[in-house]
């Protein structure tokens, strides 16, 4: 169970805030906090106020086109270990409408999910240590659309000796969008990020 659910809005032009506000007074045996950006900022600076913002140690994150499963919470955070350096943890990602060709294709390539190199994790169903991605700066504020700003946080981390667990039981549902101008679009921003963050962070390595 969490201790908390913060829903980060970031300046949505649909009925987020109603829908939240609405939710917010059923009887939740967690505390509930809504946060509404002042402008559009991208997902970086939307997942570092959520991270600021958290009182607890260990941070979930997921995205709202997702659903969690029942157990996603319980079974994503027991694989922190700071005795073994494992400051964050990755789950499974399974779509909602699984016949579709898009979803089969981010699926069958696990977009979603860290690599079997556990290299990075993916916000779509991630956690860390709240202080230790604090420490290293968050996520890359650099980066304004989705794509790239979650693997920014895994290299710093991995610079600093830190690591990450994968846990195929800690799963959530995603809401592919399924039109091919959108496929485009997600993947024209994945790219882009990642060559920013490759130029910034891992370049001057190679």
């Amino acid at each position: 169970m969490p201790y908390e659910v913060i829903i980060v809005d970031d300046y949505s032009f649909d009925d987020t805030e109603e829908v939240v506000k609405k939710w917010k007074n059923y009887n939740h045996p967690f505390k509930v906090n809504y946060i509404r950006l002042t402008r559009n900022s991208g997902p970086a600076i939307a997942r570092n106020t959520g991270l600021k913002n958290a009182k607890g140690g260990i941070v979930a994150f997921t995205d709202t086109d997702c659903v969690v499963h029942k157990y996603w919470l319980y079974n994503l955070v027991k694989k922190i270990n700071m005795k073994n350096k494992i400051v964050g943890a990755g789950g499974k990602v399974l779509p909602l409408t699984p016949n579709h060709l898009i979803s089969r294709f981010n699926s069958f390539h696990r977009i979603l999910e860290p690599p079997d190199s556990l290299l990075y994790l993916v916000t779509a169903n991630c956690c860390y240590v709240r202080k230790i991605a604090l420490n290293v700066g968050g996520f890359d504020e650099d980066i304004k659309k989705p794509g790239g700003e979650d693997i920014s946080l895994s290299i710093k981390l991995w610079k600093n000796g830190w690591r990450f667990e994968y846990e195929p039981d800690s799963i959530i549902y995603h809401d592919y969008r399924n039109s091919f101008k959108n496929f485009y679009k997600t993947f024209f921003n994945y790219g882009y990020g990642c060559g920013y963050v490759t130029k910034k962070y891992l370049r001057s390595n190679l």
